[in-house]
């Protein structure tokens, strides 16, 4: 879909492209292509297209901040997200930079712009570190000045709000701004001299950082499109410590504060089945775990979901009851115990007693051991079943549902990657089926056309039972399941 001409990414695309890929370097992250496009199309699905552009780069500059962060897997919170909607105006910028001295301009440049700790400037540029700081005070007292001038008194304000509030204001481009095509083309020396961003657009091209193409927005205007599902969830603080287990199960997640994680959910039946299997297994109680499935605009990268996604599913896991994954529904009750062994000896010393007096009757030849034995476990829960069940890898697997909507083909696991979506990572599978009862057959050969096969089935007053006895004539080797 083509970009209006006053959207802030059609005009700004440039401008934007500088302070991504250059809050990415001071981020120390290695500026590749890939990086800088993900990024890119992260911070473009949350900027509204009436935005100003000085606004917009100021709140790309956070947003690839916390992008990275969460890459990496660390913990970040804004600094004085109640600023975020501080006004940045012109003339605030214009007056700061204005008449500076040498050494205030360096304070502004390198210090404040920049980061660097004024030890370090003082170090490097052998300059004296109180004079330093003299001059950074004299442009917080500027700051100060500017903003009572204008009615937005900081009174109360500690040292670090306003340095971190001017680190924004010295970052607002000069005006007029120009090409910064002409820029990186050595055609605006004077705008290098003056103006943060064209400062960074030159040396980034020219240390070979950015490419000059990255500059020019892509046919169409470039904001991104599409849509990307998230699942976030949230442990609660008695079992965070088990988050670790838990990202291992996940080939797509990401961790999210101190117990919190994202989970790529293009495939919703499968981290469905998946999330159940949580609760199910014992790994955590499903009390101590709650979620929240969003489909927002954005994609999945190798960095994570990129754009509006992660924010959203967050807020609303917070608001999800402990047990409940929002978009899934309620979690299972763990599986029952195994049964005692008891019983079993019992019966074997009963059948030991009985063997002498029924072998004589026994002459009946013993049927064929089944190929590939199947272990299965049923548990009825939000209107179906679910079904846990371990069998021998190379075995054909075929789940069936019956109901009243008549039978249904859940899964055919012909080979490992088609059975790979129901498993569960501890060599057995899970999965949920709606209906009434499910059958669950490991077969050896095909048993032709498995539609018709059904098909005779649904019309038997028993349509699961019926399509067992038909599985089970047409590939003798089968083990064939009716549960519950």
């Amino acid at each position: 879909m083509p970009v209006s001409e006053h959207d802030v990414v059609s005009q700004g695309w440039a401008a934007l492209t500088v302070r991504i890929a250059w809050t990415l370097r001071s981020e120390r992250v290695k500026l590749t292509r890939e990086r800088l496009q993900d990024a890119r199309a992260h911070v473009l699905w949350h900027l509204p297209a009436d935005l100003s552009l000085h606004l917009a780069e100021d709140r790309a500059e956070r947003l690839v901040r916390a992008w990275v962060a969460r890459a990496e897997g660390r913990p970040w919170r804004p600094e004085f997200p109640e600023d975020d909607d501080h006004p940045l105006p012109q003339r605030w910028r214009d007056a700061l930079f204005h008449g500076l001295p040498r050494t205030a301009r360096l304070v502004l440049w390198k210090h404040v712009v920049d980061g660097m700790s004024l030890h370090k400037l003082a170090e490097r540029r052998g300059a004296d570190r109180l004079t330093l700081e003299a001059a950074r005070e004299g442009l917080r007292e500027t700051v100060r000045e500017l903003a009572e001038a204008d009615g937005r008194p900081l009174e109360g304000w500690s040292e670090a709000r306003i340095d971190a509030l001017m680190h924004r204001i010295a970052q607002v481009a000069a005006q007029p701004a120009p090409s910064l095509l002409d820029v990186v083309d050595g055609q605006r020396p004077d705008a290098v001299r003056r103006c943060v961003r064209c400062a960074r657009a030159w040396a980034l091209v020219n240390d070979g950082h950015l490419v000059r193409a990255e500059l020019v927005p892509p046919v169409g205007g470039g904001r991104p499109t599409g849509t990307v599902a998230v699942l976030a969830l949230q442990l609660h603080p008695e079992v965070r410590h088990r988050r670790a287990r838990i990202l291992g199960a996940w080939r797509a997640a990401f961790p999210v504060g101190d117990d919190g994680l994202l989970v790529h959910a293009a495939d919703r039946e499968a981290v469905g089945s998946r999330v159940a299997a949580l609760a199910q297994q014992g790994v955590v109680d499903r009390d101590r775990l709650r979620g929240a499935l969003r489909v927002t605009p954005g994609a999945w990268s190798v960095s994570g979901p990129l754009g509006p996604g992660p924010l959203t599913a967050m807020e609303a896991v917070a608001r999800a009851p402990w047990g409940m994954v929002d978009g899934l529904g309620e979690l299972p009750e763990p599986l029952p115990p195994p049964p005692s062994a008891w019983p079993l000896w019992a019966m074997v010393v009963s059948l030991g007693v009985l063997v002498g007096a029924v072998a004589p009757w026994s002459l009946r030849p013993d049927p064929p051991p089944v190929a590939f034995p199947l272990t299965v476990e049923a548990v009825r829960a939000r209107q179906g079943v679910w079904v846990r069940f371990d069998v021998a890898e190379p075995a054909r697997v075929v789940v069936v549902r019956g109901g009243g909507d008549g039978l249904a083909v859940v899964l055919d696991g012909r080979s490992v990657a088609e059975k790979a979506r129901v498993a569960t990572g501890d060599g057995s599978y899970l999965l949920h089926a709606l209906g009434d009862a499910v059958l669950v057959a490991s077969l050896t050969r095909a048993p032709g056309d498995l539609s018709e096969v059904m098909a005779a089935a649904a019309s038997e007053p028993a349509p699961l039972d019926a399509l067992a006895a038909a599985l089970r004539t047409r590939d003798p080797d089968a083990d064939v399941r009716v549960v519950p």
